[in-house]
């Protein structure tokens, strides 16, 4: 199935786009086999075709529409909705990277974000780089930089929508962070998801941050979110195939990889993700995943 999904008002998903994506599949000897079907008119639509896009045809497609701010999807006919869904927490789930905002707040901001990009979009060793960007934050009070922190974490716009709606269809829902605790538990009891997992802040008798993990020999890195996958797919009995897994940075690779389903939300152009992961989301916000696992929201 070809899933697309348009994200402006001003460029609707109209008949005439469909036609010019029909016309593309064609002209590369893939032949839809019925009328595009919409999932939600002028929004979101499928196409049934006879054989999957291959990746490169896929990438092409999916620069084609960049026009029109429409994002476009592979998936199998059957199975679309998953039973175990996890997601990425900083510029997935919220809307920034959170050791930033810490560190931004701390006075070591530009240090750290640099390392970030790395990290996220080269694939930089996670460990070292959060171990180097969390000892900058040595010796500051953990409260009065987390605090006003999570206060200012804003979702990423769908993730109530989306987290909601697979709730009610019966899917497990886990937030997956190699950020940090503090976070992730707030966050995932906000959303009403069923688990969550990041690394733990060391914090002293004095209330100052340490500069370190508590679980230093197992940090929350992109191996680390792939036995998650696999540790929460065998605690419910669900295949991996049967998983969802979203994220946008190369630390989450592994278990988009691993998924029955990875996606990756608007990620680096051109980078790690986008090179090794087949569907992602470029324009639209988090509720497009449910359209990919064929679902309106509305």
């Amino acid at each position: 199935v070809i899933c697309l999904v348009s994200s402006s008002i001003e460029k609707p998903l109209d008949i005439g786009l469909l036609d010019k994506v029909v016309e593309f599949l064609e002209f590369n000897s893939i032949k839809p086999t019925g009328k595009p079907v919409y999932l939600e008119a002028n929004k979101a639509a499928d196409i049934f075709i006879s054989q999957a896009l291959d990746v490169e045809l896929l990438r092409d497609l999916r620069d084609m529409l960049d026009l029109y701010l429409t994002d476009v999807f592979c998936v199998p006919k059957e199975g679309r909705l998953k039973r175990l869904a996890l997601f990425d927490m900083d510029s997935t789930i919220v809307a920034a990277e959170t050791l930033d905002e810490m560190a931004e707040r701390a006075g070591f901001g530009e240090q750290v974000a640099v390392i970030t990009k790395k990290a996220m979009e080269e694939g930089l060793d996670f460990d070292w780089s959060l171990r180097t960007r969390l000892k900058k934050l040595e010796g500051v009070n953990a409260d009065e930089l987390c605090a006003p922190t999570y206060a200012d974490m804003q979702l990423n716009e769908g993730a109530e929508s989306l987290i909601k709606t697979l709730n009610e269809f019966g899917t497990k829902t886990i937030l997956v962070s190699g950020g940090f605790t503090y976070f992730t538990e707030k966050v995932s009891q906000r959303l009403g998801m069923d688990g969550h997992h990041g690394n733990v802040l060391e914090v002293d008798e004095n209330g100052l941050l340490t500069g370190c993990v508590v679980n230093d020999d197992d940090i929350v890195n992109g191996e680390r979110k792939a036995k998650y996958l696999e540790h929460y797919a065998a605690q419910f009995g669900i295949d991996v195939k049967d998983a969802y897994a979203m994220g946008d940075g190369s630390n989450d690779i592994a278990m988009m990889s691993l998924a029955g389903m990875g996606v990756g939300y608007h990620p680096a152009r051109g980078k790690k993700v986008e090179q090794e992961i087949v569907n992602i989301i470029r324009h639209g916000d988090l509720s497009c995943a449910l359209y990919i696992m064929g679902i309106s929201p509305e």
